[in-house]
């Protein structure tokens, strides 16, 4: 959640460069830290987005070290294939909120990769 991402270059064109995009989805909002944000600007609470995995799937799509699409690993909990790379887990219980960016974990990320 919320990880923060800073490149730099454009690996050759792929990534489209000089943007900030925020692929949070502010719709849903946990509280865990609600108590410890009173007062804090500077703490922000958590929501759900697309995973970092797709990230770092893109970048080695952008490198050319694998084909597009063609990266993957095993979800940690249930050892079901996804796609992205690097480890995978979700706490169950916020399993839900991920599931349209699951179903998408494999492919270039939007506003950010040239088609």
């Amino acid at each position: 959640m919320n990880y923060p991402i800073v490149t730099a270059g454009g690996a050759g064109g792929y990534f489209q460069t000089g943007r900030f995009v925020d692929f949070t989805n502010h719709d849903v909002v946990y509280q865990d830290l609600a108590e410890l944000a009173v007062g804090q600007p500077e703490v922000r609470l958590e929501s759900p987005g697309l995973y970092y995995n797709q990230f770092l799937g893109n970048v080695l799509e952008s490198m050319g070290v694998c084909p597009p699409g063609g990266h993957g690993f095993t979800d940690f909990r249930t050892r079901a294939p996804t796609a992205g790379y690097g480890f995978h887990h979700v706490d169950p219980e916020r399993e839900a909120d991920y599931a349209s960016a699951r179903a998408v974990m494999g492919q270039r990320l939007p506003a950010i990769t040239v088609a």
